[in-house]
């Protein structure tokens, strides 16, 4: 074999390419990433003894690169060994394989891809995993690779570890969103199972997954609350949607990718045209959405919220009757006591003027209501619910002497300050004003 192996050659390659690039970093979108990351594989599989790639017997490299952290006369760097515990904790991945990917993702963050290697050289255990006309069975060109590897050290990789959902198959990566929605009796989309994958084929535009303007048809449904969904949850998604207490988060496997150009993510066609999808109708309505949102002229100012409701209460306006009510919706959702709430969450702006608060839809750009503050007698968050807040809103010529609570939701917390910050300014501004 000669000292000068193509596939070192091809590594040294990407390797020069990487240290070129003018941002100092390589992250999931580089695009040379997933071909430098396929010719690391190949070196890892070439040579190995007793391999079966793909199949779930015979020596695996994350088997020898699991067992040699075991070796406690020998000082393995921190950043390996915690590397190898996370991905034994990862329970996604269940193939040797997609582990074996994982480990070598940590290694380049963390700059130990060399640590396995240069323990094969000093211990003489090449022979042991890999036959002698290898790459990682020779010494000399292990000697090569391992200073390709130490080159790699010094390279910035920013990759998204979390983002596991395809290594088992491939080194494509897709885009991932992780979406907060409120609770609600329903996410407003219709999903089909094509194997352990939730393709969402239907969005209701008034549902709560509309709103957000970021799930559509041909995603993949993959989490809620962290709980996966696969199969098994057949028909178990609403009562897992309406289990939810406070405000959750739902995982998205987007079907195009953004970061090239809306162009379809190849490993989820199988998927879509599965479950009957047209991929190119799917593309042509990404371009229209963004043909129409250039065109939009919408108000943006404000804070953008998420108005939950308006209750008509009693004769107390204080902030006490805020957090009250904001922990009787979280606890009983659509009713309190004999009285039916109706839940709104909409994507709404909040806007502080002089005189007035304005609640504006940001679709139409149109005021949906506006509250002097001389009617506003109290503001304030809730304090168990700590993302949610409201006012009340008395003076109401058909109910004299009766308050309106209105809630709202805002997960920024330096937003949520300024609101309840402005509309306490407000209220000195009426008194100066009157």
């Amino acid at each position: 074999m000669s000292v000068t192996d193509s596939a070192i050659k091809d590594l040294k390659a990407c390797t020069h390419k990487f240290l070129k690039e003018k941002s100092g970093k390589i992250d999931d979108n580089h695009r040379y990433l997933s071909s430098f990351c396929q010719k690391l594989e190949n070196i890892f599989y070439t040579g190995l003894k007793n391999a079966t790639k793909y199949f779930t017997k015979g020596e695996e490299p994350y088997d020898w690169m699991l067992e040699i952290s075991r070796d406690k006369n020998w000082k393995f760097s921190f950043h390996y060994v915690n590397s190898l515990y996370e991905i034994q904790r990862n329970t996604y991945l269940k193939s040797k394989l997609g582990k074996f990917r994982l480990l070598l993702r940590y290694c380049l963050v963390y700059k130990c891809l060399q640590v396995p290697v240069d323990y094969l050289l000093k211990n003489k255990k090449s022979c042991k995993y890999y036959q002698e006309n290898s790459i990682l069975g020779d010494e000399i060109l292990s000697e090569i690779l391992l200073s390709v590897f130490l080159q790699c050290g010094t390279i910035k990789f920013e990759l998204d570890l979390s983002n596991t959902y395809f290594l088992e198959t491939t080194w494509l990566l897709p885009d991932v969103l992780n979406v907060e929605l409120v609770p609600s009796e329903s996410l407003g989309i219709s999903v089909t199972f094509s194997d352990e994958k939730a393709v969402v084929v239907k969005v209701d535009p008034h549902g709560v997954a509309a709103e957000c303007g970021k799930i559509e048809v041909g995603d993949i449904l993959e989490s809620i609350n962290g709980i996966r969904v696969d199969s098994s949850s057949r028909g178990k998604l609403n009562c897992l949607v309406r289990k939810q207490k406070s405000p959750f988060v739902l995982t998205i496997i987007k079907a195009l990718k953004e970061s090239s150009d809306n162009t379809l993510f190849i490993p989820l066609r199988k998927y879509l045209l599965d479950v009957n999808l047209d991929i190119l109708s799917i593309q042509s309505k990404r371009k229209m959405v963004e043909n129409e949102d250039d065109s939009k002229e919408t108000v943006r100012d404000g804070f953008r919220c998420i108005f939950i409701t308006s209750i008509r209460l009693g004769m107390e306006g204080d902030c006490r009757q805020i957090d009250r009510t904001i922990r009787d919706i979280m606890k009983y959702k659509y009713h309190i006591g004999e009285k039916q709430v109706p839940r709104y969450n909409k994507h709404v702006y909040i806007q502080l003027g002089e005189l007035a608060v304005k609640i504006v839809d940001p679709e139409t750009g149109k005021i949906m209501f506006s509250h002097a503050y001389m009617d506003i007698s109290s503001c304030g968050p809730s304090s168990m619910y700590y993302d949610y807040f409201g006012y009340m809103k008395g003076n109401d010529k058909n109910d004299p002497g009766f308050f309106t609570c209105f809630i709202f939701y805002n997960n920024n917390k330096e937003d949520l300050d300024l609101i309840l910050c402005s509309i306490g300014q407000g209220f000195k501004r009426t008194t100066f004003a009157v």
